[in-house]
């Protein structure tokens, strides 16, 4: 259903040139460094800080999935105290066989150079649900680990692989730490975002299944509670603080169908929507066992279904579109919900009251990706049309981006850069590209030369009748305003780009090989002496 890179089909990793993963590796553009690598926007330049390759050490070279590529995740976490245990009353510490890496030394919290970093192999226990044993518990001084290795007891779960120092980086973390998740192929990744003091955390590896999409609850930031979906239909819940773990749909007991997009549900800490490649949607908590629920077959385009017994996943199912659900996002509110699918929809619903409230189809082709605006007014969404397309909510259609010449594969608004007057966001596309906008606000508010949609100013929104969804049929070109991008790269990544995310001082980048690139916004100009 998934193919790799590969031809192997038994999920083991290949052996390949062993490199550091925080060690600048610019395969394919030999004789260029770092710095050499730019682009330019009317604010500056944007110089790539550090390309972090998916040949690891010590995993060796991990095989990406073409077709679901690399998706990030960044989680930001604050303390009150840096110098105290993560784990309550306790001093964490590994279990497990270790072994030298070969990678570039760490830094311990004083900032003294330390010795090169050693990983571990993390025994496993139980299969439906259990624990990864990453840390265990200490009075006074973090243990040594034994030389002993155990196996895992589940086919599902290969590899647990951590830094052995990961005791000592939980336990003793600055006041503010970002923490990286990102998947490649068979393998979940979690890593440290500041490459000058960290290095890569741990690694969890798959016999059968790939990873085909994740995403981490932000309310539980003490367990950084992440949800992976995978090809196999299989859903895993766990944490890599406590190594805790519950799996669902286990070899699609409850749907049978390959995982597409998950994503938490804002302001709950246990329960995540799965989405799946027949274009359905089935709610789970994290804390409820599974009990096998049957929905009557319609031709409904949109319904959903909440299961009668409360205390069984799934809580609820929904039919959302014909083909894969590619992408979920909620709305600033956390009201909304936009869901893109490859039938080439993109519908908006009410979560709370479990009701469909627009649908939008996109000029051609499926949709992949969406974003909302942080005020919740506006939805932007891309996909096989080359295009981005920019929805008012509960409105019109407002604007077309044009800028990549391929599929659109991710869109993020940039939060520190959108002001009272222009919205800013960014996109990367199968054609390696970076593309920057600014969505200008005044506009939004014309309604005759920014108008499109099934609806005229002089047929109201609700003539038929306030519970009906309201459906937008997909204009002609030159029907709606274009869009250019005020900044654009073209070899973002040396292949297909498959995910871009914003933070404060850089762009983060991810192609489908399962390579990130980060990327330092323009440093202010100083005013210089007279």
């Amino acid at each position: 259903m998934y193919g790799d890179v590969s031809n192997s089909s038994t999920g083991s990793i290949v052996s390949g040139t062993s490199a550091s993963l925080r060690q600048p590796s610019l395969q394919g553009l030999p004789g260029i460094s770092l710095s050499s690598l730019c682009f330019t926007a009317p604010e500056g330049v944007y110089r790539l800080r550090e390309h972090i390759s998916a040949d690891t050490e010590p995993t060796g070279a991990l095989l990406p999935s073409l077709r679901t590529g690399t998706a990030l995740s960044i989680v930001q976490i604050k303390s009150s105290d840096s110098g105290t245990s993560s784990t309550p009353g306790t001093t964490a510490t590994l279990t497990a066989a270790t072994w030298t890496s070969s990678s570039a030394p760490l830094h311990d919290v004083a900032g003294k150079q330390a010795i090169a970093p050693r990983f571990v192999d993390v025994p496993i226990n139980g299969d439906g649900s259990g624990s990864f044993q990453f840390l265990k518990g200490a009075k006074n001084a973090v243990k040594k680990a034994k030389p002993q290795l155990t196996k895992s007891s589940t086919p599902f779960v290969w590899r647990i692989i951590a830094n052995e120092n990961l005791a000592k980086l939980l336990s003793f973390r600055p006041p503010e730490t970002t923490y990286m998740f990102y998947n490649v192929g068979r393998a979940f990744l979690w890593t440290d975002y500041l490459s000058n003091t960290s290095n890569l955390l741990s690694v969890v590896q798959f016999r059968e299944a790939i990873v085909t999409c994740h995403d981490v609850n932000k309310l539980t930031r003490d367990n950084l509670d992440t949800a992976l979906g995978f090809s196999t239909g299989d859903i895993l819940w766990y944490s890599p603080i406590s190594g805790k773990f519950a799996r669902f749909n286990k070899q699609g007991s409850l749907h049978k169908h390959a995982v597409s997009s998950i994503t938490w549900v804002p302001g709950s800490e246990t329960e995540f929507m799965a989405g799946f490649e027949d274009g359905s949607i089935i709610v789970f908590n994290r804390d409820l066992d599974e009990q096998a629920f049957n929905t009557q077959p319609t031709d409904d385009e949109f319904y959903i279904s909440r299961n009668a017994k409360p205390k069984y996943n799934p809580v609820a199912v929904w039919k959302a579109g014909r083909k894969a659900i590619t992408a979920m996002a909620f709305s600033a509110d956390c009201q909304h919900v936009a869901v893109a699918s490859m039938d080439g929809t993109l519908k908006i619903a009410d979560y709370a009251n479990s009701k469909l409230l627009d649908l939008y189809r996109s000029y051609f082709g499926g949709l992949l990706c969406v974003a909302w605006s942080p005020d919740g007014r506006y939805i932007v969404a891309g996909g096989q049309d080359d295009l981005l397309s920019i929805w008012g909510f509960r409105g019109k259609l407002v604007a077309w981006c044009q800028g990549h010449s391929s599929w659109v594969t991710s869109i993020a608004f940039d939060n520190h850069r959108c002001t009272d007057r222009n919205y800013r966001f960014g996109s990367v596309g199968e054609d390696a590209r970076i593309c920057l906008w600014t969505f200008p606000c005044h506009r939004c508010h014309d309604p005759e030369p920014w108008y499109y949609g099934s609806l005229s100013r002089n047929r109201p929104r609700l003539e038929s009748g306030p519970d009906t969804p309201v459906h937008h049929s997909a204009p002609k070109k030159g029907q709606v305003p274009t869009l250019e991008s005020y900044s654009q790269f073209k070899f973002v990544h040396d292949g297909p780009a498959s995910s871009i995310s914003f933070r404060d001082d850089c762009i983060v980048t991810a192609d489908k090989m399962g390579n990130l690139r980060i990327w330092n916004r323009p440093i202010a100009e100083q005013p210089t002496e007279p």
